[in-house]
């Protein structure tokens, strides 16, 4: 299992913000898989989470359009397995990146 770093977990809301849905700070991480490479299961940090979808921070860019697996958010371990895809990506002042995972059903 591969953990991403979890030091910064949150950024000030951007100008032109789209997103609909009330947001909820989540302070914890969530387990991942990408369908590309299912061997390999991502630790990455929740900046928050609504009812479509989640925004996590990570280190590597990541693909408008991947998709993949949420396994399971952390530290309770509640099972998810919820099929997701990145719907949008930016980098962050710290020089990682944050993404917006949307939920496909």
């Amino acid at each position: 299992m591969l953990r991403e770093s979890a030091l910064h977990r949150s950024l000030d809301d951007v100008p032109g913000e789209r997103r609909h849905r009330d947001r909820v700070p989540f302070p914890g991480e969530a387990t991942l898989i990408w369908i590309h490479d299912p061997m390999t299961v991502l630790r990455l940090a929740v900046v928050d989470a609504s009812n479509g979808g989640f925004r996590l921070r990570t280190r590597l860019p990541v693909p408008t359009g991947t998709t993949g697996i949420l396994l399971r958010l952390l530290p309770a371990g509640t099972p998810l397995n919820a099929p997701v895809t990145v719907a949008w990506l930016r980098p962050v002042p710290e020089g990682d990146f944050e993404m917006g995972l949307r939920r496909l059903r």
